[in-house]
């Protein structure tokens, strides 16, 4: 199971996700993982950021809770770079860590500042 958005702000019950934000502000990504052997065999979650004709760069999500057999992984990333860009989640399971699953989380369009 997953689930993966993008926030203006801290995720909360009231928090929407969001296509389009301006540079220099953080935006919120966060995912959350499950599996079938409990939290504990997910190892964690990278947030892969493609700039439409640029490279990728790859962040670590910090782990923000774990209950059951699900994990939520987020990062505050600051785009200061104008453009399209494509954010996908790769959750990594078990200790070693070479068993992954991709979901993407959407498009965003940083503006100006």
């Amino acid at each position: 199971m997953w689930e993966a958005e993008i926030y203006t702000t801290l995720p909360t019950p009231a928090a929407q996700p969001l296509p389009v934000r301006r540079g220099g502000r953080p935006v919120f990504l966060r995912a959350t993982a499950s599996d079938p052997f409990g939290y504990s065999d997910i190892s964690g979650i990278d947030f892969q950021v493609t700039r439409s004709g640029g490279s990728t760069t790859t962040y670590a999500g910090v782990l923000k809770s774990s209950s059951g057999c699900s994990s939520t992984y987020e990062y505050a990333w600051t785009p200061n770079t104008i453009g399209t860009y494509t954010i996908n989640a790769v959750a990594k399971e078990g200790t070693e860590g070479t068993v992954t699953h991709t979901r993407a989380l959407a498009g965003i369009i940083v503006t100006g500042k």
